[in-house]
């Protein structure tokens, strides 16, 4: 699984880190505050596993301010002068924004994904830029069943940046194969370079991996007639009503040409209108729907679709 509650993993997702969460982590940190502060340094800023990625300059420079504003209300303690250097280093970088980063997620079998994203979250109006909640829980999900993906083919829809695939990957070496795929050439490129900062592309070749073009919106011909997948992911693919028929009619496509494939399709529920038109659509088009799994802190469901 996606590790979630370390300093290192906070850091390398780029997620907020609070004086209430140093404050817990304190807590439960066996050891003296001296000890403490040299620890978060060790995972965080000097931690090596993030000294060749770019990690986002604006995170970095809150956070280090964060810690240290917490740190000199400490009582009795010498603030470590590496925090002061790490100051001094970022006031002399500028202050300008980077259009593109890294963000590094840590698994708990010592693997680790490294992911180039964009810094806008919809940026160039394209969703598969960025890394989306949906695909994290599903990883999540199939990481702690990860029997479900032994020995499958499996093809992602809306791939994206590919953060979900990778770490199915990272997780299992036992997938017979993993097809990505997405609409955009700007998306398609970016899944290419994330694939090729975790493998090699004798590394890809050897699992089988493979990145495609498929539109939804267009002709299905390349899926047809074929029996290439028995396993079918998505993840934070229902936010337009626009796309749903065609999402709908690929997804019952690829489960038609394999009838004992599944489908396990996961979303973050921003509107119910467009949720539900969803679920309505599978249902109309003879696909069984089973819900198997609630976030309900950021109202993610994952379903199970089958024929």
């Amino acid at each position: 699984m996606f590790v979630h509650d370390t300093p290192a993993a906070l850091y390398g997702r780029g997620l907020k880190i609070t004086s209430d969460i140093l404050e817990k982590w304190y807590s439960k940190y066996n050891g003296t505050l001296q000890e403490f502060q040299n620890y978060l340094l060790e995972q965080t800023f000097d931690n090596l596993l993030f000294a060749a990625w770019s990690l986002r300059v604006k995170y970095r420079e809150m956070l280090l301010k964060t810690i240290i504003t917490w740190l000199e209300k400490q009582a009795n303690l010498e603030v470590n002068s590496r925090w002061y250097e790490l100051i001094a280093e970022f006031a002399g970088r500028g202050a300008s924004e980077q259009e593109w980063c890294h963000t590094i997620f840590i698994l708990d079998n010592n693997q680790f994904v490294i992911h180039r994203q964009s810094t806008a979250l919809l940026s160039h109006g394209l969703t598969g830029l960025s890394s989306w909640p949906a695909s994290i829980f599903l990883g999540d999900y199939l990481m702690n069943r990860i029997d479900l993906v032994r020995n499958k083919r499996i093809i992602e829809l809306g791939a994206g940046s590919g953060l979900l695939g990778l770490a199915l990957l990272k997780y299992s070496n036992d997938i017979s194969s993993y097809t990505f795929t997405d609409y955009s050439p700007m998306i398609l490129n970016l899944l290419r370079q994330n694939a090729l900062l975790n493998y090699s592309d004798e590394q890809l070749i050897a699992k089988s991996v493979n990145i495609e073009e498929l539109d939804w919106n267009h002709c299905l011909t390349e899926i047809v007639n074929t029996d290439s997948y028995d396993f079918i992911l998505a993840a934070d693919v229902v936010y337009d009503p626009s796309i749903i028929e065609n999402l709908v009619k690929t997804i019952r496509i690829l489960l038609q040409n394999n009838r004992a494939s599944c489908a396990y399709i996961a979303n973050a529920i921003r509107n119910d209108s467009t949720y539900n038109q969803f679920q309505k659509t599978l249902i109309q088009s003879s696909i069984k729907v089973h819900p198997i799994a609630k976030e309900t802190c950021q109202s993610i469901e994952i379903l199970q679709l089958t024929v």
